[in-house]
C-alpha cells in the first residue's frame, strides 16, 4: 500500500449465486478508483487509489458495501470537503452505517 492508497476490508462476502459473484468483482473492476482486489482466506481487500476517488466512484463503492453487506464505516475516510455535503447527508441510505458508532459491547 502506498501513501496515495487505501486497503478497503471485505469479510465473508456472501454470493447469492456464480454470476451474482462474477458481478461483483466486474463491478469493482470497473471503478477507475480500484487498484486492485486480493483475496486472503474469507477476507477481500480492496486497494483503492485515495486521489481517484471522486463522487461517481464513492457513490459506487457505497452502493456496492450496501448490497454485499460489507462494513460501511470504512468508507468514511472519503469524507472531505468537496463531498462533505452530499456524503454527510444524515436522510442518506448509507449515513448511519458510514457515520453511526456502534455501541454494542
Amino acid at each position: 500500500m502506498t501513501q496515495d492508497s487505501l486497503i478497503l476490508r471485505a469479510r465473508r462476502v456472501e454470493y447469492l449465486s456464480k454470476l451474482d459473484e462474477d458481478l461483483f468483482f466486474e463491478w469493482l473492476n470497473k471503478l477507475p478508483c480500484v487498484l486492485g482486489v486480493e483475496g486472503i482466506g474469507d477476507e477481500l481487500l480492496i486497494t483503492v487509489a485515495t486521489n481517484a476517488v471522486d463522487d461517481a466512484c464513492l457513490r459506487e463503492l457505497l452502493a456496492i458495501f450496501f448490497r454485499y453487506q460489507i462494513n460501511m464505516k470504512q468508507l468514511a475516510a472519503f469524507k472531505d470537503e468537496q463531498n462533505r455535503r452530499w456524503f454527510s447527508n444524515a436522510t442518506a441510505y448509507w449515513h448511519s452505517k458510514v457515520f453511526t458508532k456502534n455501541t454494542a459491547p
